[in-house]
């Protein structure tokens, strides 16, 4: 499984990482995160350019919803 961590939640991602790999999950489940900038992905890329490439690749996307005041993180699933 990839993760997609959004533009602005790379510090986040390195501390999810960083649990994973403490915590084992990568002996159990194949995981990889991934930021946009090892991806190749402008961190000014349209929500619908990021949400297409995450279903096209099948991953799961790490996201503070740039779109929405207030709100915290938000996982989704591509399936």
């Amino acid at each position: 499984m990839i993760i997609l961590a959004d533009y602005n939640l790379n510090r986040q991602a390195m501390l999810l990482s960083g649990s994973l790999i403490a915590g084992g999950w990568l002996d159990v489940a194949p995981i990889r995160l991934v930021t946009f900038r090892e991806i190749g992905l402008p961190s000014d890329s349209s929500d619908r350019v990021v949400w297409r490439l995450v279903q096209t690749n099948r991953m799961l996307l790490i996201t503070a919803n740039r779109n929405a005041k207030g709100e915290g993180v938000k996982i989704r699933w591509s399936s």
